[in-house]
């Protein structure tokens, strides 16, 4: 079989595609711009169902998920998964350790340009090396660049394939700071704390070994666009956590008692974003290189937390779109004559892969993000009516109704087809699960109750 993938980017969509790829016996070579595949950023990351679902196809939960406590046991019980925070450094060593052939992976490779023709693609690395393949893959992140030279390529033989302003339409509404704390006596193991103020949000979570993963996300005076992302310095981001010294999270501990104890943190302006076209010719970009969308999670009220807790869909969503991507491959790659060692995919192939991968995620991709601003609008709201609203929220919006919503988002999830489903017997049925694909509720009742829902939420978004 004379086909090789391109993967651009050794984060965790990076590394999960990766490892899909080598388990499948499909050829491929991973470029890393930096020096290392598991930095400590500060950063932490929360595993749903889905994601979970797929790092068990992987062989790479336990790695991920020892000494990690569930924070969702609605969810565990629907679903054979809850939410699971860790660092995102473990989860990137867990993916890095499962790779046999380590020489795949190469560090320091620093694109500076793709080209995409005819026969192949060529990635061209500040090092001066070249990589031919058969497909680029984009997982290079927000600042990616692969979609710099995709676009860069249609425009000298598309004109007009991708749109001029795309960087332009990207908003930004919100700030977050994100960081892991030594232990705090206040801050057990396994609980996940919201607390809501008048246009600023906290998630704190008790993670392994009693550190303390946080997220403070303010809004910001006035919605930014693509062009005017800021950019935070140290001091920027001191300044932040300083002015928010005083807040109170729990009792007993306030924002500073956890701020004097950081081990890491960043600050970041929240994207929001499913662009329109993630393809052209060989190239493709998946994960946040192709979609992005804001925290959610630290945006909901307690009560919600068994419920709602999206936060960390941003790693689930690209384990989901590189699945979706191995999934087309593999029913192409199956047409090349077995005795052929030398056959490749056409053009026309290769395209119909990538299409197919786009329409298998862009729609659910554009659904998160517009659910997560959503629900970002009704909790972090700065009027006081909107604040007093807010404590409404349980009574108007019932616990069942809103997690029959959400499991939408976790039902209709991706895995990798042609490798074995490991999960473990649970109450709901993925789609992936069924015979056939179910027909969506119609019912008048189930319309009624979900128009109240959505009304409900709607109301809070306008106040």
């Amino acid at each position: 079989m004379g086909f090789k993938a391109v993967i651009v980017g050794g984060g965790v969509g990076g590394l999960a595609l990766a490892n899909m790829l080598e388990q499948l016996e499909v050829e491929y070579v991973l470029l890393e711009a930096y020096g290392d595949f598991s930095p400590q950023a500060g950063a932490s990351i929360g595993m749903l169902p889905n994601g979970l679902r797929i790092l068990e196809q992987l062989g790479c939960r336990s790695g991920f998920s020892e000494g990690v406590d569930n924070f969702s046991d609605a969810l565990v019980q629907r679903f054979a998964g809850g939410i699971e925070f860790n660092d995102r450094q473990v989860l990137l060593r867990a993916l890095h350790a499962n790779i046999k052939d380590k020489k795949r992976l190469l560090l320091g490779k620093k694109v500076i340009k793709v080209t995409t023709g005819e026969k192949s693609a060529v990635v061209e690395t500040q090092d001066g090396d070249r990589y031919e393949g058969d497909v680029v893959i984009g997982l290079d992140g927000i600042w990616s660049t692969v979609r710099s030279e995709m676009r860069r390529e249609a425009a000298e033989k598309s004109p007009g394939y991708f749109p001029d302003d795309e960087w332009k339409r990207v908003p930004i509404h919100c700030k977050c700071m994100f960081g892991i704390s030594r232990p705090n006596k206040a801050i057990q193991p396994g609980t996940m704390t919201q607390v809501i103020n008048r246009g600023f949000l906290y998630l704190v979570l008790g993670g392994p070994g009693g550190r303390v993963f946080f997220f403070l996300s303010e809004k910001l005076p006035k919605t930014l666009y693509g062009p005017e992302t800021p950019r935070y310095s140290k001091e920027e981001s001191v300044a932040f956590a300083e002015a928010h010294r005083q807040d109170v999270i729990i009792d007993d501990c306030t924002f500073g008692d956890i701020w004097d104890n950081v081990i890491a943190y960043s600050v970041t302006p929240l994207h929001e974003y499913a662009f329109d076209q993630w393809h052209y010719g060989r190239i493709i970009t998946l994960g946040d290189a192709a979609h992005k969308r804001s925290l959610t999670a630290e945006h909901l009220p307690t009560y919600l937390t068994q419920v709602d807790p999206v936060a960390g869909q941003g790693g689930n969503a690209a384990l989901e779109s590189v699945a979706a991507f191995t999934n087309a491959l593999m029913k192409r790659l199956d047409r090349l004559p077995a005795d052929d060692p030398s056959a490749a995919l056409p053009l026309a192939d290769i395209e119909a892969i990538l299409r197919e991968t786009q329409a298998t995620r862009h729609e659910r991709a554009r659904r998160i993000v517009r659910v997560s601003h959503e629900m970002q609008d009704a909790f972090a709201k700065t009027s006081w009516l909107g604040m007093q609203l807010t404590h409404l929220a349980p009574w108007i919006i019932d616990k069942e109704s809103l997690l029959e919503k959400w499991a939408v988002n976790v039902t209709e999830a991706v895995k990798v087809e042609r490798l074995p489903d490991r999960s473990l017997p649970h109450v709901v049925p993925f789609t992936t699960d069924l015979p056939a694909k179910p027909i969506s509720p119609s019912s008048g009742l189930v319309k009624l109750e979900r128009g109240l829902v959505g009304a409900a939420l709607a109301a809070l978004c306008w106040l």
